[in-house]
């Protein structure tokens, strides 16, 4: 199973953000976010809350590695989860999300 720092960069990289871009919307350092997806940190409660609190669609995804729910996700009126919607079903990114998370 991954972590949530492999969920968190699959994320990112799905979206197309940078390490940098992804650091000011979670509004931390960039050198301790590079430190978490590199798994030298981890994502502590702090780091949590603004990314569950901008993707309610992806809270259980991201703390335990729970279910995407694409039609939900695809309804979402955060853009960005529209967006993993749109990667996901590309298959751009499909291959590093580990088995058994896509609620299709």
């Amino acid at each position: 199973m991954q972590s949530a720092s492999d969920r968190i960069k699959w994320f990112r990289l799905a979206i197309n953000y940078s390490q940098p871009e992804m650091a000011d919307l979670l509004g931390i350092d960039f050198i301790r976010y590079k430190n978490i997806e590199q798994r030298k940190a981890r994502v502590s409660e702090l780091e949590f809350e603004p990314l569950c609190r901008q993707f309610k669609g992806l809270v259980h995804f991201f703390t335990y590695g729970g279910e995407l729910d694409l039609e939900a996700l695809r309804v979402s009126d955060e853009p960005l989860e529209r967006l993993l919607v749109a990667a996901i079903e590309s298959n751009k990114k499909l291959e590093a999300l580990p088995e058994g998370v896509l609620k299709i």
